[in-house]
């Protein structure tokens, strides 16, 4: 399984073993799209071109708490509360944060 945070995190290695995974050839145009596509600072709520990072943890600060705690309540027990566990802290709090201060 791949985590969306783990997909963004490492785009551009995440995206070579998905292809690979799928027995697909790896060409340079695919690789220039992809960087020119996760590059920061382009953005827009439709937009393919966006900060992989901002995409993975914007919801940290676009959701309330509460919203937030009731979606972590719903999934806990699933699959989603398996490959994240039940400590916050180890869903990259760094990254997390830095996002909530832009």
């Amino acid at each position: 399984m791949l985590r969306y945070e783990d997909l963004c995190a490492a785009p551009m290695e995440q995206a070579e073993n998905l292809f690979r995974f799928a027995g697909l050839s790896w060409a340079g145009q695919t690789e220039r799209f992809l960087a020119a596509s996760t590059s920061a600072g382009r953005s827009g709520y439709y937009s393919v071109f966006k900060d992989p990072r901002e995409a993975a943890w914007g919801w940290r600060r676009e959701l309330p708490q509460e919203a937030i705690d009731r979606i972590l309540g719903v999934t806990g027990a699933g699959t989603a509360g398996r490959m994240y566990g039940s400590d916050r802290s180890e869903w990259d709090a760094g990254r997390a944060e830095a996002v909530r201060r832009k």
